[in-house]
């Protein structure tokens, strides 16, 4: 088994040339790590500790050619190290904190450590949730910096826009986007009744969704804060005052309709998607990215018939400022089947999970705003999500994801991925994605981002 020294050398060494993450951050990870080894400090009075699991993640991404523009970026690599711990402060307080430090060898990590993530780049060291819950009868009251799951559906839950995303590799997003979900500053309020649950929260800090850094592989229009070119970025966040009233609520139950899982939410905050506003054309553009405040009410539902998992949701997103952005309704339906039984030898199960995703605008902007979409949201286009888990044994699995938009101009995302337990701690992923369709489609304007990948996790 590695060791400490061994998995901190590894650690520092994921990066290009051997360069170290700045220092401030190794003496953290460090003192986490060891923290993990150690009698826990903030046990109870039965001397029972915190639960603290956690992982090293470190990943390579080569791509098959080069952007024109960017000579030499043909890869990325990155370091990953997440920490997670819970337990118990009272009978009916509980904390859970998670730590994370990361590090780029691009610019996608900022030397610094930031508690609320609405700066351009990842901070190299936060918290990804830091907060305490009070339990008493059927209540709960947590507060603190938190992850929220609303939603069913496996590729992208409409109704889940509490928290922002990351995407700052459109790939990676595409593939989990339950995985780069920002923890936001927050207080919610859970219910548990006998048939219907209830949630309130509230997010009265802003943070908008993390987009790809400048020059980099996956950049966008809207990402090219650029002030010494002719055309000037410049992002406009709401302030703390605006922000304050963001919140929502969800109703949700297992036995109002016997054999469903139903939820009704409602959300009113700022939109984390941008929108791009003229600002000046003369003597030099200048371009605003807004972020509309807007409500939106949501519907989700999943049942089983037969062998088959069926779920849905449907949103209405309302702005409240009509010049701003559009309304519109966007729906999600999928289902998903397990194959056992019949299998040849060399497969223990085959997961499978179709859905479609389509949206109507119900109003557009009004003639001669100066309001344009970014293009920065996810694809919702007569869009086909498709993903296939073949598990071959306890420890490898195959899977292979599609997505495929078949709107106005066709494009699609592919990714395939072989994952092994080397053993019971260390697992080797290798991928492949691949893009492709007209170079102005969602999926098309990447299609030179084609790339093979090679992730290690050790879990502790």
């Amino acid at each position: 088994m590695l060791k400490g020294g061994q998995l901190l050398l590894l650690f520092t060494r994921i990066f290009e040339k051997g360069e170290m993450i700045h220092r401030k951050q190794l003496v953290l990870s460090f003192l986490c790590f060891c923290f993990i080894h150690v009698q826990p400090v903030l046990g109870d009075e039965k001397g029972d500790g915190p639960a603290i699991t956690g992982n090293f993640k470190g990943s390579y991404q080569h791509f098959f050619e080069e952007t024109p523009g960017k000579p030499g970026q043909n890869h990325y690599s990155e370091a990953q190290l997440k920490i997670n711990i819970s337990g118990q402060l009272t009978d009916s307080v509980q904390y859970t904190i998670n730590p994370l430090f990361q590090g780029h060898n691009e610019d996608w990590v900022m030397n610094e450590f930031s508690m609320i993530e609405d700066e351009l780049q990842r901070p190299s060291s936060t918290f990804r949730e830091l907060y305490f819950m009070l339990s008493i009868d059927e209540f709960e009251l947590s507060i603190g910096k938190q992850v929220f799951s609303w939603g069913v559906a496996d590729s992208y839950k409409i109704t889940d826009v509490i928290n922002p995303k990351d995407f700052m590799s459109v790939a990676d997003s595409l593939a989990d986007p339950d995985q780069h979900r920002i923890g936001i500053s927050s207080i919610s309020l859970f219910r548990y009744g006998s048939i219907i649950d209830f949630q309130a929260l509230s997010t009265p800090i802003f943070v908008p969704n993390r987009l790809p850094t400048i020059k980099s592989r996956w950049e966008t229009v809207t990402t090219s804060l650029d002030t010494t070119s002719d055309v000037v970025w410049e992002r406009i966040l709401p302030d703390r005052e605006q922000a304050k009233n963001q919140g929502g609520i969800q109703f949700s139950s297992s036995s109002l309709v016997d054999g469903w899982d139903l939820a009704f939410n409602y959300y009113h905050g700022f939109s984390p998607v941008e929108v791009v506003y003229i600002k000046s054309v003369f003597p030099v553009v200048e371009i605003d990215l807004v972020y509309p405040i807007y409500h939106q009410f949501g519907f989700s539902f999943s049942t089983i018939i037969g062998d088959f998992e069926i779920h849905g949701e449907i949103a209405s997103h309302e702005s409240e400022v009509e010049k701003e952005d559009i309304d519109y309704r966007s729906y999600i339906f999928g289902f998903n089947y397990s194959w056992i039984d019949s299998l040849p030898d060399y497969l223990e199960k085959v997961n499978f999970i179709l859905e479609f995703m389509d949206k109507e605008v119900t109003r557009e902007r009004p003639k001669g705003s100066p309001y344009t979409s970014s293009g920065s949201g996810q694809p919702m286009d007569e869009t086909a999500n498709g993903r296939i888990e073949m598990v071959i044994s306890e420890d490898t699995k195959f899977e292979i994801l599609v997505s495929f938009n078949g709107g106005d101009e066709a494009d699609s995302f592919v990714r395939a991925k072989w994952a092994h337990n080397l053993f019971d701690n260390l697992e080797i992923q290798f991928l492949v994605d691949a893009f492709d369709g007209p170079e102005d489609s969602y999926y098309g304007k990447w299609k030179k981002n084609n790339q093979a990948s090679l992730i290690t996790n050790y879990f502790f």
